[in-house]
């Protein structure tokens, strides 16, 4: 009779613990299938810019004229050496202390995430790597005078565009622009922060180029 009962305790035990175990599984996956929509969104997205981003980069050679000048093109290369190296600190950092604390709810954040870095890594985002301030909370150097050296490199940069006539300039910012109307709606959700209107202007620009720089020599 004891034996019996006994036996009726451990099945209704381990029977208790597998549905626990069910139930855990359903919300995890639950909670993960909210990413699902972003995963097959961002999907979607980085194919789109790797698409366009050859064709629109190479095809206009009115405006390579005006960007081989005044030693653009090695700056523009080392500024994106640089701007490449913080988006790997920040990958590293997000999979290292957010997605690692979430190791049982990563499925689809984790393509999710994935996506996201290597969007912010295909297509510049200066302002949101390079500047903003909240990417001290994410693993980067956001003293000072690291703030300052970037924005020097911006700044002469900038000195350069400042030596194109006001018809140059407009034909660059025009096509500048297009990117950012066609692209609109694929740019990375990672570090918007709060630029001002100035400095969207800005980066925008600074994000063309540098992608232009990728493939200039291709």
């Amino acid at each position: 009779m004891m034996k019996s009962v006994l036996l009726g305790l451990s099945l209704l035990l381990m029977a208790n613990t597998l549905s626990s175990q069910i139930i855990n599984t359903q919300r995890i996956a639950q909670a993960d299938d909210a990413w699902k929509e972003d995963a097959h969104k961002g999907i979607e997205q980085l194919v789109q810019l790797r698409r366009m981003s050859p064709f629109y980069f190479t095809a206009d050679s009115t405006v390579a004229i005006f960007l081989e000048r005044n030693g653009l093109p090695d700056l523009l290369e080392e500024l994106d050496s640089v701007y490449r190296q913080e988006v790997q600190l920040l990958k590293q950092w997000y999979f290292e202390k957010v997605l690692e604390e979430a190791y049982w709810n990563q499925g689809y954040r984790y393509v999710d995430a994935q996506l996201e870095f290597d969007k912010l890594n295909f297509y510049p985002q200066v302002y949101r790597v390079l500047l903003n301030p909240a990417g001290g909370a994410m693993g980067l150097d956001r003293r000072t005078e690291r703030l300052l050296q970037y924005t020097e490199r911006l700044t002469t940069v900038e000195k350069i565009v400042a030596l194109w006539s006001k018809e140059e300039r407009e034909i660059v910012e025009a096509w500048s622009n297009d990117w950012a109307i066609l692209t609109k709606k694929l740019r990375p959700r990672l570090l918007e922060g709060t630029p001002s209107e100035e400095q969207r202007e800005q980066q925008g620009l600074f994000n063309t180029l540098l992608l232009w720089s990728r493939f200039r020599t291709k």
